[in-house]
């Protein structure tokens, strides 16, 4: 199974920012890396993977026009996965512009 990538960009707060996307659960085994930004600094976000609570009312990272900077930020959350975990990304807060990227590799990838 090939990587996996989910990119949303929205200016609304969202309970469920994966619903509905490739993403909403594990494909399979692997890893998801998890990037969020918003050009809020009020912005906060939760991340429940398959029920367990990863991230919880963080702070997200304030960046131009709400976009990641993948190669100057970590990922908010790293997650190991076994296949079908639904994974939940809750973004709250005064949110202004913000950005979800959500990428799968899978175990044998990595």
């Amino acid at each position: 199974m090939p990587k996996q990538r989910v990119y949303i960009l929205d200016t609304s707060a969202n309970t469920d920012r994966l619903a509905g996307t490739d993403l909403e659960n594990a494909p399979s085994p692997g890893v998801v890396d998890i990037w969020v930004a918003s050009s809020l600094g009020t912005a906060i976000v939760t991340i429940v993977a398959g029920g367990e609570n990863i991230v919880r009312a963080q702070s997200v990272p304030l960046r131009a026009n709400g976009v990641p900077q993948m190669s100057d930020d970590p990922p908010t959350a790293q997650i190991l996965v076994t296949g079908g975990e639904k994974i939940v990304v809750n973004v709250g807060g005064t949110v202004g512009s913000y950005s979800v990227l959500a990428i799968f590799t899978p175990i044998d990838e990595l």
